[in-house]
Parts: C-alpha cells; structure tokens; sequence
C-alpha cells in the first residue's frame, strides 16, 4: 500500500519539485539532488502528511533543502576564499618560514 501511494504522489509531484529546486538553485545537477532527497524525505514520512498537505510540504521541504545547500556551498567557498588567501600570503616566503 505505501509503495503504491509513493509512486502515485512521484508521478504526480516528480515535476514541480524539481521545478522549484532548479528556480532556487538555477542548477540542473543541484535541482536533481535536492529532488532526490525531497523524495526520500517523502518516503519516510509518507504516512505522517496528509493527502491535502502534500503539495504545500513538498515545496516546503524542497525550498528548505535548497536553502541548506545554498547555505553550506556558501561556507565551503568561504572557506576556500580563506585557505586561498593564508596560501598567497606565504607564497614566495619560503625561506622565512623553512628558516
């Protein structure tokens, strides 16, 4: 019964979750992930969510996780920009610091 009612809700919402993660994340590779996990996050709570909500908690979840991933690309590239600039600040003093 659960496996009939989740295909029933992917054929059916496959399409405009991923249309949304894509408008969020303007990237085809992201926009499939975060599908990917918004239909997993359904399967796991598929009994919990009633047939009248399914459509506005899709879109809830699939804007919540693009947020996230939004947010951690941001600290990952914060982080490189970081890294980066510690590297160039002791390029070309090698001698200072092997002594």
């Amino acid at each position: 019964m659960k496996k009939t009612k989740f295909k029933i809700y992917v054929s059916r919402y496959k399409d405009l979750v991923y249309s949304q993660a894509y408008y969020f994340t303007n990237n085809a590779e992201d926009a499939n992930d975060i599908t990917q996990d918004v239909l997993i996050k359904l399967w796991h709570h598929l009994d919990s969510i009633s047939h009248r909500a399914m459509k506005s908690w899709l879109l809830k979840v699939t804007k919540n996780l693009c947020i996230d991933r939004s947010r951690k690309k941001r600290e990952l590239t914060a982080s490189v920009v970081a890294a980066n600039s510690e590297r160039r600040k002791y390029a070309g003093r090698t001698d200072d610091i092997l002594g």
